[in-house]
């Protein structure tokens, strides 16, 4: 691993690690699905570089800090990816995280092009993990009168990404659920009145730059087709 790269490699290695994290902890019904959309995007492809941040992750997470922290983290990174069979089980551990994203992005596919057939397809296969989601309702007071307010605690990131699959099945939130239009994103989000094609309004005017350039380029050759001797 070349040592300039480490420092990118923390921060990616924090973003995933408490990515994980984070879909276990207690959450209304918009948080699960908003944390679960986050793993669905994709992430780095490299396994090389997988395996690094995700050792890295790990030593993030842990209650060690003093003074020159990161340069703690770089060294004990490099220290886990001269390990063989360490680095075997971290490349493991990220085709399984890999896989569990490309079945879950199918999952949110298939939900958008047709939610009926949709439920049909994913219940059966995240009945088991309804299980291991507890809820625990809380009461709060709004003016004179009472709000009540459920919190779900996943167990594991199983039963984070099969509660909000059942959230995006059963409740109002899978009529919101969009894929951004801009193809160098194609991201999952919860779109409203005046987000229904694209994740941010940035996403939004690269599409329209782009299309225009496209446009512009068919006029072009489209005239230059017309000048062209029969």
């Amino acid at each position: 691993m070349q040592p300039e790269s480490t420092p990118s490699l923390i921060e990616q290695g924090l973003r995933v690690q408490l990515l994980l994290t984070a879909m276990q902890r207690p959450a209304t019904e918009r948080q699960v699905v908003e944390r679960a959309l986050k793993f669905a995007k994709p992430q780095a492809t490299d396994q090389e570089k997988a395996a690094a941040l995700v050792a890295v992750g790990y030593v993030a997470n842990s209650a060690v800090t003093f003074d020159g922290e990161d340069a703690f983290k770089e060294h004990l990174a490099s220290f886990w990816l001269s390990r063989s069979d360490v680095k075997s089980r971290l490349l493991d551990w990220w085709d399984e995280t890999r896989q569990k994203r490309e079945s879950f992005r199918a999952a949110l596919q298939s939900i958008i092009e047709d939610r009926n057939k949709a439920r049909k397809r994913l219940w059966p296969t995240i009945d088991e993990t309804r299980e291991k989601v507890l809820v625990v309702p809380r009461y709060s007071r709004r003016g004179h009168a009472f709000h009540l307010e459920h919190f779900y605690f996943p167990e594991n990131e199983d039963a984070a990404l099969g509660l909000a699959l059942d959230l995006l099945l059963a409740r109002d939130l899978g009529k919101k659920l969009r894929r951004c239009k801009l193809e160098e994103c194609g991201a999952f989000f919860l779109g409203g009145p005046q987000q229904r094609k694209f994740c941010s309004k940035d996403h939004q005017a690269e599409h329209n730059s782009q299309d225009a350039a496209r446009r512009m380029a068919e006029m072009r050759e489209k005239r230059a087709q017309a000048r062209r001797p029969k």
